[in-house]
């Protein structure tokens, strides 16, 4: 019996991995977030443009202090062996 995960899509049994948790989720947006950020602040290098860099800094430093300790709770509910 398959169960639905709470996105729609069918998990057999012994494999949850397709049902993601709140945290891992908000983990996954602020990690893409902050990529873009500093993909933002590498254009605003080439142009030269200090407001565009900025945005880059906000990406790879003021995201990354918000995901660093998540990633440590995240990492610390993992189960030993899992991976």
């Amino acid at each position: 019996m398959h169960r639905t995960s709470s996105r729609g899509t069918s998990c057999p049994p012994p494999d949850d991995r397709c049902r993601t948790g709140v945290l891992e989720r908000t983990l996954q947006i602020l990690m893409v977030i902050g990529g873009i950020q500093s993909l933002a602040g590498l254009i605003g290098a080439a142009l030269a443009g200090m407001g565009i860099r900025n945005i880059g800094i906000l990406g790879y430093v003021g995201v990354s202090l918000i995901v660093f300790p998540l990633l440590a709770i995240v990492f610390g509910q993992a189960p030993e062996g899992a991976g």
